[in-house]
């Protein structure tokens, strides 16, 4: 009987030659192939960030709870804010970590997912990039959100450049925006496809079925930048002379 690590590993190994996009639906299985592979590390990272969050929040909860209505809530002290998004970025990139290790075939603990987290200089750089985003999408909302739909697309890759490739902020920028040329078409097919897979959600019945589809295709974009990287490296690599 075949171990399922190693079939898992084997699909990973077959996604991460493929020079064809498969399609937002296609690249469905390959998602799910990922987040399986990396499944144990994924839930217990999840599990902590739940319970340190509410660790967290809990006092201002409480408060909000037992204050006379009529007193404005207090708000979580500055550090506390501080620390809180400290751990939301770096749960963010534990798991791109983890399912970029994951789409390549590679099963990793989450022992060294953490260690490859706690870099000040990615963490610093990853920051860096979201506030760009924000600023941008803040930018395109002023502009009624027209620009968005033109760079979007293009910088939908960068946080993997910056993250697998150890880049600073602004060369994951231009590396995303050199990679997606020609591939918006993909960003949006996986964003529609992501729409879809929500919309079950709408009943009750079809809540666990939206939820389910989702986690499974949250490596969705990982699988396009795994493909897109793939295919340039097709296209460089010299061809042998016979």
């Amino acid at each position: 009987m075949s171990d399922p690590a190693v079939v898992e590993t084997k699909k990973q190994n077959i996604m991460n030659s493929q020079t064809v996009w498969p399609g937002a639906f296609g690249a469905f299985k390959y998602s799910k192939s990922a987040v399986m592979l990396a499944l144990k590390p994924l839930l217990v990272l999840t599990l902590g960030y739940i319970l340190l969050s509410w660790a967290i929040a809990y006092p201002l909860f409480s408060s909000i709870l037992s204050q006379d209505s009529t007193k404005a809530p207090k708000n979580l002290p500055l550090s506390t804010q501080v620390v809180w998004n400290i751990a939301a970025y770096l749960f963010s990139i534990s798991v791109c970590i983890l399912l970029l290790r994951a789409s390549g075939g590679k099963k990793i603990n989450l022992t060294d997912a953490l260690k490859s987290t706690l870099s000040l200089k990615l963490l610093v750089n990853y920051v860096l990039l979201q506030f760009i985003f924000g600023g941008l999408l803040l930018l395109s909302a002023l502009l009624l959100l027209i620009p968005a739909l033109v760079w979007g697309p293009r910088l939908a890759l960068a946080a993997y450049y910056l993250i697998d490739q150890n880049m600073n902020c602004l060369d994951a920028i231009s590396a995303s925006w050199k990679a997606t040329k020609g591939h918006g078409g993909k960003v949006w097919g996986i964003i529609g496809a992501g729409f879809v897979m929500f919309l079950p959600a709408i009943t009750i019945i079809g809540a666990p079925v939206a939820i389910y589809l989702l986690i499974m295709y949250q490596a969705a974009f990982i699988v396009l930048y795994q493909n897109i990287k793939t295919s340039s490296q097709s296209v460089v690599e010299p061809v042998a002379v016979v």
